[in-house]
């Protein structure tokens, strides 16, 4: 992944969903994050260098902060996934950019719809509501022209967002108690196929008054296998507990006497 960002002008774009159930125009007011995973020019173009990434396409993930244009009491999310061209193409000829333009998803692209897919289906309460899905081709001024465009509007996430240092200041008791609420949301959604998984608890958010979590962002998550279950060493992954010893060490020797919870 490139610390390049290709949201940057975003804010103050409207757009419109289609859906018959969810007709509806939304401004984005705020950008919450601007990842991507731009291939480079050489594994692009070059078999010989990259056999896995040649010829294919580098997606950009944002996620903003939106209002209905019609309704502007409503605030929601929008998750926006783009193809992009490789490095160093952002800038070149219509025809080059147009070439690389293709329906078939990046890999991360792919895993992520279709957990969010199953999400919806299954009417999960864990996560952020999803009203809509809207799969596109970028037009003729897009970084890449007729490249896949997809925009999901989701339910505002509500809550406190434990950050690391937002959920390390509660005191043991409310520590414990979100550890617990996020045990249930986590197997919500395993329940639904989808084996959640992030590296800090900054996509997890607290409401202290129904002692619930929500978790928002699905972008390395996978399906669910049938060997998978609940450890507390999902606790450790999250960053809701820190342990000196190494995931597979902590899960072979279960005690939690060096954990700090």
């Amino acid at each position: 992944m490139t610390e390049k960002e290709f949201f940057h002008k975003w804010i103050g774009k409207v757009i419109e969903f289609t859906d018959p159930n969810e007709q509806s125009a939304w401004k984005l007011e705020a950008k919450y994050s601007d990842k991507n995973d731009q291939s480079t020019a050489e594994a692009y173009n070059q078999v010989d260098i990259d056999p896995v990434d040649y010829g294919a396409p580098s997606g950009a993930y944002g996620t903003f902060r939106c209002r209905r244009t019609d309704e502007p009491h409503d605030v929601a999310a929008i998750r926006v996934i783009m193809q992009i061209p490789y490095a160093g193409s952002e800038y070149a000829v219509y025809a080059e950019r147009t070439r690389q333009a293709t329906d078939v998803l990046t890999g991360i692209a792919s895993s992520e719809i279709k957990m969010l897919q199953a999400l919806r289906q299954n009417q999960v309460e864990a996560t952020p509501a999803i009203r809509a899905f809207e799969a596109l081709q970028q037009a003729d001024d897009g970084l890449v022209p007729r490249g896949f465009l997809y925009y999901i509007l989701m339910d505002h996430a509500t809550g406190i967002q434990l950050k690391h240092e937002t959920f390390w200041s509660f005191d043991f008791d409310d520590r414990d108690r979100i550890r617990q609420a996020f045990r249930v949301a986590w197997l919500e959604c395993l329940g639904a196929g989808v084996y959640s998984t992030q590296d800090d608890p900054s996509h997890l958010f607290w409401d202290s008054r129904s002692s619930k979590i929500l978790i928002a962002g699905f972008r390395r998550s996978q399906p669910a296998e049938p060997g998978n279950k609940w450890t507390d060493i999902e606790w450790l992954i999250w960053g809701l507990a820190k342990c000196p010893r190494t995931y597979q060490e902590a899960l072979e020797n279960p005690t939690k006497d060096d954990w700090t919870l």
